[in-house]
């Protein structure tokens, strides 16, 4: 399997710019910097790895892959569903030989 490594935690989400918005946010709210460690966007590898979908939502890929997501939009389902979506990213990025993260 390919193999991301990083000495920071590895922030991974679909539409991670759209997550890191917020995040952010929070962080200011708080008196914290930015995030600034390594990011994965599933949304981002599904493109690259398959160009030709109609569409990289979420809940479109879920769909396309036959993952099942017991209620979209929902924190720990959003999750849940996340992870299953990158192992099979991953798995068809290590069968191209394509790196992850990087």
């Amino acid at each position: 399997m390919a193999e991301v490594l990083h000495d920071q935690p590895l922030l991974v989400a679909h539409n991670a710019a759209f997550d890191l918005r917020f995040l952010n946010q929070e962080l200011a709210r708080a008196g914290l910097p930015p995030y600034g460690g390594p990011v994965l966007c599933t949304m981002r590898l599904s493109r690259r790895l398959f160009p030709g979908l109609p569409s990289h939502r979420l809940e479109a890929l879920l769909d396309h892959w036959g993952i099942a997501a017991d209620r979209h939009h929902r924190a720990l389902d959003d999750v849940r569903a996340t992870a299953r979506l990158l192992d099979l990213l991953v798995a068809a990025a290590d069968e191209r030989g394509l790196a992850v993260g990087e």
